[in-house]
């Protein structure tokens, strides 16, 4: 047991996890233990050592094409010595060992099948499960804001292609909706997946199989979706439904950690001509990224599936086959876990593995709040004075490979626009001129310039026009 250096990784972002930092009891540096963080998710304690076994066997019992793609994107060497981070490995074995191996196609057969029988609540867990959510197989994979999901969704999304292309077609489908919760999401998707681009900049694809691949990419209600072998639909969730103009007041207000609500009560009815498109394919998957949002069993994004599933079985197809939720925090309103969490990556695992940077909190006797100050600036010029300074060192240092991030968070948002209008306008901090984003926190809205265009300085606005739903 030694006392850690809050900023020395304990292990490579590709390396499996073998050792942690804990609290030290008695204060100072945390300590590093031996082991991997416990997750305190159902079900991920018993599959974990399961996907090790059949990992270190050399993934017995799939497919030819699946032993392929595993080979050639965790076994292989790759140009410029890219490696994919352990945590995206472990959370595509998980997958594919679930549905293809174990084949667990259900959440009851899941639970069934994992928690021993000895376990307390083992009839609680098992026979709790409702119908609804049995009509499809069900992953929800825990990962670390900054840990790479994109690159997950992209692995899984070229297995079900190539083992349905290759394999099986009724098992695997080849037709895709990727779900954004919002326009950030789907913006910062789109930089990946336009053109299919995350499919070629990465090494996703093994040379005896990229001829084959003939992936549409259809944006939100885009024509396409014929002409190709297999097609992704990337969408926001609320291209696939269509808002009421009337909206009904809730008293239940979402947990701060949770987002923008995306309730029931206001939207219901699904986007017709976007379902028609999408169920006419054989078979779905739908992945959802940021899937903290159907956290809510009445939330009209669960609705949005559930109807793209009925529609497709009307139709004589096969429905939604797989759905994928990614997401750092998956839990419910009173903050349990979701219960189909089967790989957990948490943030202290990614802060262990370098992928995620520690904070560098500066103290010293001298950062004293001046208690007379006339603004908040003032009140802490010597914390943002050296907090500048370190970012500009770090500026200098990281030019041209990465850019640091000066983050300063207050107490109230008066504080947060004395300390952003300084920021963003003193001669004293010129790399930060006209990039200060001044958030408040629980608000909906969109960046405004209150600058000039020569000296832009963006806060946030919002109004209360913005927080009801289009008509």
């Amino acid at each position: 047991m030694t006392a850690a250096n809050p900023l020395e990784p304990l292990y490579k972002p590709w390396e499996e996890p073998t050792h942690r930092r804990e609290k030290n009891p008695v204060g100072g540096r945390a300590l590093i233990q031996p082991g991997r963080r416990p997750s305190r998710a159902l079900l991920v304690p018993y599959i974990r050592s399961l996907v090790n076994d059949w990992r270190y066997a050399g993934y017995p019992g799939t497919t030819a094409t699946t032993k392929t793609l595993l080979n050639h994107w965790f076994d292989t060497a790759h140009s410029n010595d890219f490696k994919y981070h352990f945590c995206q490995r472990e959370a595509v074995e998980t997958v594919i060992w679930l549905y293809e191996v174990a084949k667990y196609r259900t959440l009851s057969d899941m639970l069934a099948s994992l928690i021993p029988e000895m376990e307390k609540l083992y009839s609680f867990y098992v026979n709790g499960v409702t119908d609804d959510k049995d009509l499809w197989s069900w992953y929800c994979t825990k990962v670390a804001t900054g840990a790479g999901k994109t690159k997950c969704m992209s692995l899984l999304v070229a297995w079900s292609y190539f083992n349905s292309l290759y394999e099986n077609a009724d098992a695997y489908p080849r037709h895709f909706v990727l779900i954004a919760p919002n326009l950030i999401v789907f913006d910062r998707l789109r930089e990946d997946f336009t053109g299919a681009s995350i499919f070629y900049k990465d090494p996703v694809l093994p040379s005896e199989f990229e001829g084959d691949f003939n992936l549409e990419i259809v944006e939100q209600t885009a024509a396409g979706g014929g002409s190709y072998t297999g097609t992704l639909y990337l969408t926001n969730i609320h291209q696939l439904y269509e808002r009421e103009k009337t909206r009904v007041n809730t008293t239940t207000a979402a947990p701060s950690w949770a987002g923008p609500d995306v309730k029931k009560n206001q939207v219901f009815k699904i986007g017709e001509r976007l379902r028609s498109r999408i169920t006419e394919h054989p078979g779905i998957m739908v992945l959802n990224d940021e899937a903290h949002h159907l956290h809510d069993p009445e939330s009209a994004w669960n609705e949005a599936i559930r109807a793209i599933y009925d529609q497709s079985k009307i139709k004589g197809n096969a429905g939604v086959q797989i759905q994928l939720d990614f997401t750092a925090t998956p839990k419910h309103n009173d903050g349990t876990l979701f219960q189909h969490i089967v790989s957990d990556f948490p943030l202290g695992e990614a802060v262990d593995a370098g992928i995620v940077k520690v904070p560098v909190i500066g103290k010293s006797d001298e950062l004293k709040p001046f208690e007379l100050a006339s603004d908040a600036f003032e009140e802490y010029r010597n914390h943002l004075i050296l907090g500048y300074q370190q970012y500009e060192a770090a500026f200098t240092e990281w030019e041209g490979t990465s850019k640091p991030v000066l983050f300063v968070m207050t107490e109230n948002a008066t504080k947060a626009n004395e300390i952003a209008a300084k920021l963003g306008s003193d001669d004293r901090f010129p790399l930060l001129k006209g990039k200060v984003l001044n958030l408040h926190t629980r608000l909906k809205g969109k960046p405004k310039n209150i600058g000039t265009k020569k000296n832009p300085l963006w806060e946030w606005e919002t109004t209360e026009k913005m927080l009801l739903p289009k008509t």
